[in-house]
């Protein structure tokens, strides 16, 4: 479910802007990969399966 991944971006990153949380979070996806990008790991620890 994406919502809760997306929610707990927008907790990590609240105190900056979008415009710095993507630039981050697409540096990340350049840099390790989409599946191993930091933000996605954590995203991916409070992610809900139904």
């Amino acid at each position: 479910m994406m919502l809760p991944l997306a929610l707990r971006w927008m907790k990590r990153e609240q105190e900056g802007s979008l415009e710095r949380f993507m630039e981050k979070y697409l540096q990340q996806v350049i840099s390790f990969g989409y599946h191993s990008a930091p933000l996605e790991i954590d995203a991916r620890r409070y992610e809900v399966v139904d």
